[in-house]
């Protein structure tokens, strides 16, 4: 009887998504994900209880990155505060991209790895993917405002107590950050 216990105990753990000891089993909730480049391994994790990845970075020889596990060692860099909702989008060399933000009012982060601090941060639709390359990032950057005569969604925007905001197709070039625009603006919903 006391085995059959311990069996039904485990099956019921397992259709809950717990193991015996009441952790999570699903692999995807705590699972590390790791990128390489310019030196770094980027490690993060989506966070149980807040929105965001916990990320950390560590100085890595070339080719040698070290398993994907996240556990902080002495000189990790944390880069991503309980504070801020941060999730990995990219590694470009030395410079981490990042989303933040839980809202429709999203912000782009570059992390300058080699000197440790944000490089970047610019508001953009994250509604259209944001394409990293080594030599840089290309997003939809919001440029200001947008008002009832530029923009045709405005009125739907206020309705639904969002504001509107223009965007426009943004290059972002490696290392220096130079930023080159092209093509029409176009109107976003911001908060």
């Amino acid at each position: 009887m006391h085995r059959t216990f311990r069996i039904a105990l485990s099956l019921l753990a397992g259709l809950a998504g717990l193991s015996a000891s009441g952790l999570v089993s699903s692999a995807s909730a705590n699972e590390a994900q790791c990128k390489f480049g310019g030196g770094f391994q980027v490690i993060s994790r989506e966070r149980t209880s807040a929105a965001g990845n916990d990320i950390i970075a560590r100085a890595v020889p070339a080719n040698a990155a070290g398993p994907c596990i996240f556990s902080k060692r002495s000189g990790d860099i944390e880069i991503s505060t309980a504070d801020e909702a941060d999730t990995v989008l990219g590694l470009a060399g030395t410079h981490l991209v990042m989303d933040r933000g839980t809202g429709p009012s999203r912000v782009l982060v570059i992390y300058d790895l080699t000197v440790r601090k944000v490089a970047l941060s610019l508001p953009y639709d994250d509604q259209v993917p944001v394409r990293i390359a080594s030599s840089g990032v290309t997003l939809w950057a919001v440029t200001g405002p947008a008002s009832a005569a530029n923009c045709p969604k405005f009125k739907e925007y206020a309705a639904n107590g969002l504001g509107a905001a223009l965007a426009v197709e943004t290059r972002i070039a490696f290392p220096d950050l130079a930023r080159t625009q092209s093509g029409k603006p176009k109107c976003i919903a911001q908060q």
